[in-house]
């Protein structure tokens, strides 16, 4: 496996219509080396947002004013505004459909909150291939947790 090296910091919009859990997730992640953080209070102005600097990474609320987590999340990948999606919801019994599924978004990309913010890094490093904290490569596309982390999530049958 190559080393891993720094990688230029990763554009990530976090897209919550509440304010503390914008300001929380920001927070967190503004203060690890690697990322630049902006946030969006609805679909509508995440869309701006990434109209004007596409992103990385969006972590997505299901529940939005306006356009929905699901409508933002088709327009931006239709448009190429963000190369990859989680979505952190207040839904245990939130799956991603098959129109979700074909942008990327399988079970391992849902986070139920309130969750573990440690959980949800660990899975941004893996999708964005950066280095995994421990001096290894994240992985691509991994298939869920790694040998020895607890799961994300229950995965509920559709």
């Amino acid at each position: 496996m190559p080393p891993c090296h720094a990688p230029a910091p990763r554009q990530v919009l976090i897209v919550d219509d509440e304010e503390p859990i914008r300001r929380l997730l920001a927070a967190y992640f503004e203060d690890l080396d690697g990322f630049l953080v902006r946030t969006a209070a609805s679909g509508e102005d995440a869309l701006e947002a990434l109209a004007a600097r596409h992103a990385d990474l969006c972590v997505v609320d299901m529940r939005l004013p306006g356009i929905n987590g699901e409508q933002f999340i088709l327009t931006a990948t239709a448009r190429g505004l963000c190369r990859h999606f989680l979505v952190h919801t207040g839904s245990v019994a939130m799956t991603p459909g098959k129109a979700l599924r074909a942008a990327g978004v399988g079970p391992e990309d849902v986070f139920v909150k309130p969750h573990d913010a440690a959980l949800l890094l660990r899975r941004i490093h893996r999708v964005l291939g950066m280095c995994d904290g421990s001096g290894g490569q994240g992985v691509a596309d991994a298939e869920g947790p790694a040998p020895g982390e607890p799961p994300t999530r229950e995965r509920i049958p559709e």
